[in-house]
């Protein structure tokens, strides 16, 4: 069996064109399409925001692509798709770019298809970076499935402009209607789905969560944490792990934190692992308790 995982991009923190977006997204699309391929499956794999020598890493195997792929594929009609389509979305100038990345790239991506003939297609991730992929599947009648690592549109918190929101409802209204395969990562995502669509059971939805494959860790370094962080060590610790951003939340830890007793507060020390992209606003609310020795912002880990 052969499938094609298709993503916007992954993470792999040693290869130089994968390691720019270090993200939960990035790390499980890679998590997920190694786990595949150690059942025996042949797993290739195409990001749509990078460019690649070909590699292989963890059985996967990344197909090259380049500028010079590209244009020796090059078909007028996915050009003139992608004036339709910025067109129809009025992306930003930043973006515009990127839509006819998406969609003159296709010409290769139909190339693989045609030639190496997979038996699925794994899509991740709905937007203009992979509709014109979902496109392509129905032109050429190939089977696939989409896995949502998390819902765009059901939430004024989430950084998406609205037609990226109208990407995934659209999608999960074909798929409710086509019976096309849908992966979510809980099963209060598959609630929101079928409540937006009315439905008692969609039956294309299925819930698969997130996994650790903790056999292939590898500890590249120890050290005591709490000599790192300069922490008392008769002091309880406590993770808070995610990229801080809004819809995660994370300043409600924060204010939480500071309506404990003081007993607890000068027990307990908690660390933020990862990213914050709050513009500064979650370390100022960290700042405004006086709680900077309490709750620390470790970056990404």
């Amino acid at each position: 069996m052969k499938v094609l995982h298709y993503a916007p991009y992954i993470t792999i923190d040693h290869v130089t064109s994968h390691n720019r977006n270090k993200t939960g997204f990035g790390y499980m699309v890679t998590d997920i399409a190694a786990e595949i391929s150690r059942l025996n499956i042949q797993v290739d794999a195409i990001t749509t925001n990078n460019f690649t020598s070909g590699f292989k890493y963890r059985k996967i195997n990344f197909i090259r692509r380049n500028w010079y792929s590209l244009i020796t594929n090059f078909k007028l009609d996915y050009f003139l798709s992608a004036i339709r389509n910025i067109n129809l979305d009025k992306p930003s100038l930043k973006m515009i770019p990127r839509y006819f990345l998406y969609n003159i790239s296709l010409g290769f991506t139909k190339k693989n298809l045609t030639e190496k003939k997979y038996d699925l297609i794994h899509i991740h991730g709905i937007g203009p970076a992979t509709q014109p992929m979902i496109d392509l599947c129905e032109t050429l009648n190939q089977k696939y499935l989409v896995t949502l690592h998390g819902l765009i549109s059901f939430s004024d918190s989430v950084n998406a402009s609205n037609k990226h929101k109208v990407y995934e409802r659209n999608l999960l209204k074909k798929a409710f209607k086509e019976n096309i395969p849908i992966t979510v990562i809980s099963t209060g995502i598959k609630n929101i789905i079928t409540n937006f669509l009315n439905a008692k059971e969609a039956t294309n939805l299925k819930v698969v969560t997130n996994g650790c494959d903790t056999t292939s860790l590898v500890h590249q370094e120890e050290f005591d944490i709490k000599k790192r962080y300069n922490i008392n060590k008769d002091k309880k610790l406590a993770v808070c792990v995610g990229n801080i951003v809004e819809r995660k939340n994370q300043i409600q830890v924060v204010r939480a934190f500071a309506l404990l007793s003081e007993p607890v507060r000068s027990n307990l020390v908690i660390l933020f692992l990862g990213n914050d992209f709050t513009n500064g606003f979650f370390k100022s609310e960290i700042k405004k308790f006086e709680l900077e020795n309490s709750l620390i912002i470790c970056g990404n880990i």
